[in-house]
């Protein structure tokens, strides 16, 4: 992986479990939305329960471009959005029931910030 465009990191097993276990850790905690937003030179990554922000531990600066490329990816949005922003939906499996994931992309100043509300189904 080591010296790869970041954008083609997005289908790499790494990635793809480090969205997977994010995603099924907010739903497990419990978290209504998940915010991974890109700062100067770390990146914050929180989930908030009970309307409280919780920090998770952030992955390393240089995967987040193919962090948000994979959120993309799951919820079928153009990599390139440009200065718009963007919603899009998916469904997240989870302990055998489905989760629709609402992906809210917005453009910050590191990059783009990026927000899952998670609505859970009743069984």
């Amino acid at each position: 992986m080591a010296g790869e465009n970041p954008e083609n990191l997005k289908e790499e097993p790494p990635v793809r479990r480090l969205v997977e276990l994010v995603i099924s850790h907010a739903i497990k905690e419990g978290a209504q939305e998940i915010r991974f937003e890109p700062l100067e030179q770390s990146v914050s990554l929180q989930c908030r329960v009970n309307g409280v922000w919780q920090p998770i531990a952030p992955p390393a600066k240089v995967l987040y471009p193919a962090i948000v490329g994979r959120l993309k990816v799951l919820a079928g949005v153009p990599s390139k959005l440009g200065a718009q922003p963007g919603k899009a939906t998916f469904l997240h499996e989870y302990g055998g029931a489905s989760v629709t994931c609402h992906l809210t992309i917005t453009s910050s100043r590191f990059g783009d910030t990026v927000t899952v509300s998670l609505a859970r189904h009743a069984s």
